[in-house]
């Protein structure tokens, strides 16, 4: 609502402004101290000013020059809405709220259009030493929006994805009437107003809307963004078939089947990589097979579409599919043996006389030889860990009767391996026992 100055003197002519101004400057020399309105003051106190319009045209929107008094909140005001000069006059005649000296009197600009530098601000405070007093506008036809730019500052990944906290910075700019003020809404939240750069901490994809109004009350169309945030690395596990060794002390017997799972929930999985012992590390497109006997290092990562890299992860795959080699060294087949000494061949069977020492030839390329097992007539009389390996075989027996040898080996891994059974004739009784023997 506009209220009417019923005393005011608004001035579009340049002569009738100086007029006005030379009409107060006499009455300045009659009346030495021209300060704010006591009672009721008759005199009028002017402000007046020139009124431009920056882009020489007369399309501008109009100015309110308004006077305030702050105590008791009397306003008087005028407006210009074309170039050229301007006056407004207050003053208390007549009026209930009496303006009296030492009061604040304020002077603002306001309006609906864009004024340089005064529009909805404090201009001056009333200066009763100053008469008259002037202030000039400058008056835009303002009818562009501003514009808003971001910027963001974190540690950039890849994919338009950031890797650290991101702090955005929203910077506005209107060349006319200036910018009043800056919106933006986070995500679901409410639209709030734009203070300071803000931080965003949380991890995922975040929709920043926001746009500007200027001081002649253009909105910026909204604009909007997506900041994307993954500070967490992935997470690769391995797979092996068989799942546990399925031979001893960690060994494999066979073939094994390599498998990678990778997780990441945020920017999801980009690449996962591997190599073998001091191989190229190769990338993972598929389950691969390990089939040569041997012990491998396996070595694995993944990265996240935020490039995002997991450290290293290790692994060990031990593999011996092979069984043992081994073989009957002594005794050999159609030999006479007394007293574990080879004396002839025989034409058909070995015959061994006394004791004799069952040794063996053995090998096992990868796990090793985790022991060997000497069989007499099936029945196991002893186990050797240490190379050589051997069993006397020293066994009392009053009759030339037949009997089998078998050794069988046993690699780290579990695989096994038996010699061919060795069929012989054996006696073997010591004097002492051959006495003993008589006797009873």
């Amino acid at each position: 609502m506009k209220i009417e100055n019923n005393y005011g003197l608004l001035s579009k002519d340049k002569s009738r402004y100086l007029y006005a101004v030379y009409i107060l400057i006499l009455a300045s020399l009659f009346i030495p101290n021209l300060y704010p309105i006591v009672g009721a003051d008759p005199f009028l106190y002017p402000i007046f000013g020139y009124a431009t319009s920056c882009d020489d045209t007369l399309a501008y929107q109009s100015a309110y020059v308004t006077v305030t008094n702050t105590q008791t909140g009397a306003v008087y005001y005028d407006t210009t809405e074309q170039d050229g000069y301007y006056g407004v006059t207050f003053s208390n005649m007549g009026d209930t709220l009496e303006w009296e000296d030492g009061d604040t009197l304020i002077v603002w600009i306001n309006g609906t259009g864009a004024y340089t530098g005064w529009t909805g601000k404090q201009v001056t405070v009333f200066d009763e030493a100053l008469v008259p007093h002037q202030i000039n506008i400058t008056l835009c036809n303002d009818t562009t929006p501003p514009k808003t730019t971001f910027s963001l500052t974190g540690l950039r990944g890849c994919n338009e994805w950031y890797t650290s906290n991101v702090t955005v910075t929203l910077t506005a700019s209107d060349n006319d009437s200036g910018v009043s003020h800056t919106k933006y809404q986070l995500d679901n939240n409410i639209l709030i107003n734009y203070s300071e750069p803000f931080i965003l901490t949380s991890e995922g994809p975040h929709n920043i809307s926001y746009y500007s109004i200027d001081n002649a009350g253009n909105n910026e169309t909204p604009k909007n963004m997506v900041v994307q945030i993954d500070k967490s690395i992935p997470q690769t596990t391995v797979s092996l078939i068989p799942q546990l060794p399925n031979g001893n002390n960690g060994w494999y017997t066979s073939n094994v089947n390599i498998l990678f799972y990778s997780e990441d929930e945020i920017s999801g999985i980009n690449e996962t990589w591997y190599k073998i012992n001091n191989e190229e590390w190769q990338k993972y497109t598929g389950p691969s097979t390990i089939e040569d006997d041997g012990e491998y290092k396996l070595d694995y990562y993944s990265t996240d579409n935020a490039c995002n890299a997991e450290s290293i992860q290790s692994t060990e795959i031990k593999i011996d599919t092979v069984n043992p080699s081994i073989s009957l060294k002594k005794p050999v087949e159609n030999r006479l043996y007394i007293s574990d000494r080879e004396l002839i061949h025989l034409p058909s069977r070995t015959i061994i006389i006394g004791k004799v020492t069952i040794g063996v030839d053995v090998n096992d390329a990868t796990s090793g030889i985790d022991k060997v097992v000497f069989y007499v007539d099936d029945d196991p009389k002893y186990t050797d860990t240490i190379d050589p390996y051997e069993y006397v075989y020293d066994t009392k027996s009053l009759l030339l009767r037949p009997h089998t040898i078998k050794v069988k080996i046993i690699d780290n891994a579990g695989n096994t391996k038996e010699t061919s059974e060795l069929n012989f004739w054996y006696f073997n009784i010591k004097l002492s026992s051959l006495a003993s023997y008589i006797s009873s």
